[in-house]
Formats: C-alpha cells, structure tokens, sequence
C-alpha cells in the first residue's frame, strides 16, 4: 500500500470516528421521545382489556408474595396451645388459611384465562368467592362473636373429616384403607371432645356457619348466591352445561370453542375482574388480622387498575350477551 493511500485510509476512519462521535452528541442533545401515551379502555380491544388484567392481577399476587410469606414468619402463627391437633381453633389461623386458600384460587383462575378460555378456572373463582364469604362472616362483630365462629368453623370441618371417613368405610379393597377408618373414628370422637373441652372452659356458645345461599347473599353480595351457584355449576363438575353456560353463542345456537381466540376474549377478561375484584376484597380484610406489612399500596394500585378497566369489560360483556339474546328473540323469515 502506497504512504498515500495509507494516509487517505487514516484520515477517513479519523472522519468515521468524528462522525460516530457527531452522532452520539447530537442524540443526547435530543429530548427524549416522550411514550405513547396510554389507551383509554374504550380503544383497547377485547385481546388488550384481558391482557392487561392479567398482568395486573399477576403483579398483585407476586409481590404480596413476600409480604405473606414473612406474616407467618414473624407473628407468631399458632393455634390455641390447648389444642394438639391440625386444624385450626383461633381466628387468626381461620384467617390465615382462608387468605392463604383465597389466594391459591386466584392465582389458578388467572392462570387459566391467561392460557386460553377455560371454563374450568370458574370452580377456583367459586372458591375465592366462598373464603371471602367465610372470612367475613367470620371477622364480623366483637371478639367473643369472632371467637365463636372460629369454632364453628373448626366443628364444621371436624364434620367433614367425619363424613371423609365414612366414604372410607365403604371401600375394604385395601388393608390400608380399612385401617385408616379405624384410626379416624377415634381420632374423630377425640377432635370432638377435645373441641367441647374448649368451649367449656372459655364459656364459648354453640354457632354454626350458615348455608351458603344465607352465606352469599349477606357476605358476598357483588356474588350473590345465584351466581355462585352458575360458578359452582360450570367450574366444579364435569358436565355438557359447562360449553353452554361458558363457550355458548345462544343467538347463533352453536358452541364457540375458540379458546385462544378473539370471540372469547371479553369473556375471559370478565372473569379475571371478578377474580380480582375479589382478591383485592380479601386482601384488604384479612391483611391487618394476619400482620401483613406493606401491603396497601399494593393493593391499593391493583384495586384502581380494576377499577379504570372493569366497567368497559362489563359494558362488553353484557353486550355481548344481549345481542346474542336478541338474536333468539328475532322473528324468523
């Protein structure tokens, strides 16, 4: 290479250095493109209304995670000390196992919106309904009501290890099993007995906790027993009312089975509300009862993202469904 064609080579990468640097001045020197800013729900599609819900809705229960998880750390998580036995006495466990339950729920029941449209994660949101239901029939009132219901809780599910150990008794095709029913029965009366002692002892009053329907209708009034019932219908047994109530298009008289689909995204945005809006309502009841720390805020931001978004979700929704009804009303040619 020539000494000239060797300085011509320099002098351009000195140019191509200068030019870089040129460059990267004239960038800082810019303001910054300011982001777009962000759609209102009316302009969002059915597809961005769900996604956003779900994002919410996950980023409330992973950083409530923390704060949940150091609650049983540092507040001393016992049950009465009289009480040898795994199931709870005291409110605060009630408590505690009603949250920790609530919270198990929501999580599945967003989970499975988020993967595709499934009429299956309608049972854990009938549970989520249910906890919050029992938690606050449960917090109501004085402590000694309190205390009470707490017991009532205990009993009713002494009750239902009772009955578990009558479906065991049914079956003798294992030695096991024949042997556990044995062991239960005892373990049944003693619970029982045990239980009695405490109420004795603390002058403590026999209550029961109410039926569902008196349940919901008085302490899940944004449910209501009726659509707890349509949750428990489509969400907790297998059945061909589940594609109708779910996936069903009445006005078409057809089953839509677009799972990840546009049609089905109003419907799926819908439920993840309800999820949420009931999460953020268990939360704020049972957070200061069990210690948690810190957790306003974070509540608080999901709780006014559900309430910018939900109202146009419904508006979608029940429109959804009053033009499909419109259709079957339609007079026929």
């Amino acid at each position: 290479m020539s000494p000239t064609a060797s300085l011509f080579g320099g002098v351009t990468k000195i140019f191509e250095g200068l030019g870089e640097i040129v460059e990267s001045i004239a960038k800082l020197a810019l303001p910054p493109t300011p982001p777009a800013p962000p759609k209102k729900p009316a302009d969002m599609t059915d597809r961005e209304l769900r996604v956003a819900l779900i994002a919410e809705a996950g980023d409330l229960l992973n950083d409530l995670g923390p704060i949940t998880q150091a609650s049983f750390g540092t507040s001393g998580a016992i049950d009465d000390l009289r009480w040898h036995h795994a199931i709870s006495t005291t409110v605060d466990m009630h408590t505690r196992g009603l949250f920790l339950l609530a919270g198990d729920s929501y999580g599945i029941a967003c989970v499975g919106q988020k993967m595709w449209a499934s009429a299956t994660s309608l049972g854990p949101i009938r549970h989520l309904a249910e906890s919050l239901a029992q938690a606050r029939w449960l917090l109501e009132g004085e402590r000694a009501t309190r205390r009470a219901r707490a017991l009532a809780l205990t009993s009713e599910a002494i009750d239902s290890t009772a009955q578990f150990n009558e479906y065991l008794k049914k079956s003798d095709s294992y030695d096991l099993t024949v042997r556990v029913a044995k062991y239960m029965d005892g373990a049944v009366d003693k619970l029982r007995e045990d239980l009695s002692a405490i109420r004795a002892e603390d002058g403590i009053p026999v209550v029961h906790l109410p039926s569902r329907e008196d349940l919901f209708d008085k302490y899940a009034a944004e449910v209501g027993y009726l659509q707890f019932a349509l949750l428990s219908t489509v969400g907790s047994h297998p059945g061909a009312q589940q594609s109708a109530i779910f996936y069903g298009d009445p006005g078409r008289g057809r089953v839509n089975y677009d799972f990840q689909g546009e049609a089905m995204e109003i419907e799926r945005a819908y439920w993840v509300t309800m999820a949420l809006r009931l999460f953020v309502e268990i939360c704020r009841l049972c957070a200061p009862v069990i210690g948690m720390v810190g957790w306003e805020p974070i509540v608080d931001r999901a709780s006014a993202r559900a309430n910018e978004l939900e109202p146009e979700v419904v508006r979608r929704w029940v429109e959804r469904r009053r033009l499909s009804w419109e259709e079957i009303d339609a007079p026929t040619a």
